[in-house]
C-alpha cells in the first residue's frame, strides 16, 4: 500500500513487504474498511428492531381507546330512550284532560256566578239545575256538562235527543278541536231530525292571545255556514262573555216554543 498525490496504489509485492517491515503504522486497506462498513450495518439494524416495539405498544393503546368509546355511546343512548317515553306519556295525559278542562269550567263558573251548584273538574257528565231570569222571564236551566270525553260516545245520542240548546266550544289555541265540530253538529242535526237547533258556536280562551292559532275570522265563518248560527269569543279565566252564551242560548228556545194566544215565527239563531 503506498499513498502518492495522484491517489492510493496497491501492489500485491509492495503490499506484504512494508506490512512486514513494520514500515507502516496506519492501514486503510479494503479489508479493514469492510469490517468498518459491517459493524455499521449491524447498528442499523439494531435501530431498526427498536423502533418496530415502539409501533406496536402504540397500536395498543389506540385499541383502548376506541373501546371506552363504544361503552360512552351506548349509555347516552339509553338515557335518550328513557326521556323520549317520559315525553310522550305527558304529552297523552295532557290531551285527554284537554277538552274536559276547559268546558266544565265554563259551567262551573256560570253557576257559581249565581250562588248555585259549582260543577267541580272531572272526566264524567256533570248535571246542575239554575233558575236565571232572560228578558224578563224566569228560566229553569239543566245544564248538561260533558266535558268532551270519548267513554261517552254511546250515551250523545240520548242527551242530544232530550237537549234543546247547544254550545260548541273549542280553545283558539288548539286547531284540532276547531275542527272536530262540524262532525258534532252534523250529529245533532241527525239526532235531532232538523236543522233548527238552538245552538251557539263558541271561540274559549280568548285572554290567550298571544297563542290563538284560531283566527276569529275562522270561527265567524263556520257560525255563517251553519245557517247563521250565533258565535262568540269568550274566556273562563277572565269571566269574558261566560253568562252571555247561555242569556242567547235561553233567547233562540225561547223564540222556538210556542206562546199560548199567538204565533211565533221560526228564525235562525242571530250572529252576534
Amino acid at each position: 500500500l503506498q499513498w502518492s498525490t495522484t491517489g492510493l496504489e496497491v501492489t500485491e509485492r509492495d503490499f506484504g513487504s512494508r506490512w512486514r517491515d513494520g514500515g507502516i503504522r496506519e492501514c486503510n486497506c479494503f479489508r479493514c474498511t469492510s469490517n468498518n462498513a459491517f459493524f455499521s450495518l449491524s447498528v442499523s439494524v439494531s435501530v431498526s428492531l427498536s423502533l418496530s416495539l415502539s409501533l406496536s405498544l402504540s397500536l395498543s393503546v389506540s385499541l383502548s381507546l376506541s373501546l371506552s368509546l363504544c361503552l360512552s355511546l351506548s349509555v347516552s343512548l339509553s338515557l335518550s330512550l328513557s326521556l323520549s317515553l317520559s315525553l310522550s306519556l305527558s304529552l297523552s295525559l295532557s290531551v285527554s284532560l284537554f277538552v274536559s278542562l276547559f268546558v266544565s269550567l265554563f259551567v262551573s263558573l256560570f253557576v257559581s256566578l249565581f250562588v248555585s251548584l259549582c260543577l267541580s273538574l272531572s272526566l264524567s257528565l256533570s248535571l246542575s239545575l239554575q233558575q236565571v231570569e232572560v228578558d224578563g222571564q224566569q228560566c229553569m236551566l239543566e245544564i248538561l256538562d260533558t266535558a268532551g270525553t270519548e267513554q261517552f260516545t254511546a250515551m250523545r245520542d240520548l242527551y242530544m235527543k232530550n237537549g234543546q240548546g247547544f254550545a260548541l266550544v273549542y280553545s283558539i289555541t288548539a286547531q284540532s278541536t276547531f275542527n272536530d265540530l262540524q262532525d258534532l253538529r252534523e250529529q245533532i242535526l241527525r239526532v235531532k231530525d232538523t236543522d233548527d237547533v238552538p245552538m251557539i258556536l263558541v271561540g274559549n280562551k280568548c285572554d290567550l292571545e298571544d297563542e290563538r292559532v284560531v283566527g276569529k275570522e275562522q270561527g265567524q265563518n263556520l257560525a255563517r255556514q251553519w245557517s247563521s248560527c250565533a258565535f262568540l269569543e269568550s274566556s273562563a279565566k277572565s269571566k269574558i262573555n261566560v253568562n252571555e252564551i247561555f242569556y242567547d242560548l235561553v233567547r233562540q228556545i225561547n223564540r222556538k216554543t210556542p206562546v199560548p194566544g199567538k204565533t211565533r215565527k221560526k228564525s235562525n239563531c242571530q250572529l252576534l
